[in-house]
């Protein structure tokens, strides 16, 4: 009775979240073996859990709700790695992923918008 009332996306919207999921959990990882960076792996692995949630919400609960979440940890991803960047003005991996959070918002709003 609930899903008659929530829209749900078609399959293939959170391949972008799965994705940067893998992409910031395995750069974290790397972070901490590489460097032995703790913040990396900590901050690798809780955006890798956010855009998770949101893939999982896309799909599962509620397409709205998920490019919502998807918009807030796509700006936080691009705040934070931003800010890194400017900081040591290495393109990679900070203004990479930084370009990632970017694209990843510039795709949840778009998304947010068909939905919404």
């Amino acid at each position: 009775l609930f899903q008659t009332f929530v829209k749900m996306a078609p399959t293939g919207q959170a391949h972008l979240d799965i994705t940067l999921a893998l992409l910031t959990s395995v750069g974290g990882a790397m972070g901490y073996f590489k460097k032995n960076s703790v913040p990396s792996l900590i901050g690798g692995i809780g955006f890798g859990v956010a855009y998770g949630t949101t893939a999982y919400l896309i799909q599962n609960v509620d397409a709205v709700l998920g490019h919502q979440v998807g918009c807030v940890t796509s700006v936080a991803l691009a705040a934070s790695m931003g800010a890194r960047f400017l900081k040591t003005k290495k393109v990679f991996p900070a203004g990479v992923v930084a370009g990632a959070g970017v694209l990843g918002l510039a795709y949840h709003i778009k998304k947010y918008q068909e939905w919404a």
